[in-house]
């Protein structure tokens, strides 16, 4: 998660066009931007550094909740019109990452029941 959130602030610092855009998308006041950015830089490196993760989870739990609320509020039909897409599979990086985080969920899912089963054969 540190290489994310790090990669995100500084990808936001060299293409801050993008990331203006990105807000103005969102309907967020673009005076947010400095703050997303120094938030990212600051969790990412907690996390690169494996320092105080239970609080750099929390906030980025909540940082990223509040963005999703936000995304899907202020485009709520257009969200709703690409849920297809969930279900193509295309050679891109959203996609290989999408599929990457099904892949891990797949793996807690397998160990978890590995491990319950062992306890109850135990």
């Amino acid at each position: 998660m540190g290489v994310v959130f790090f990669s995100a602030a500084v990808y936001r610092m060299f293409n801050y066009g993008a990331g203006i855009e990105e807000f103005n998308l969102l309907k967020i006041p673009v005076i947010f931007l400095p703050l997303s950015v120094l938030f990212e830089l600051i969790v990412g490196t907690l996390f690169l550094l494996n320092k105080k993760l239970a609080c750099a989870s929390l906030t980025s739990i909540i940082f990223l909740s509040v963005a999703i609320v936000v995304a899907v509020l202020t485009n709520f039909r257009e969200v709703l019109n690409s849920i297809p897409q969930l279900f193509v599979f295309k050679a891109n990086s959203v996609d290989i990452l999408l599929h990457a985080l099904y892949v891990f969920l797949l793996f807690l899912i397998y160990f978890q029941y590995k491990t319950k089963k062992k306890r109850i054969v135990n």
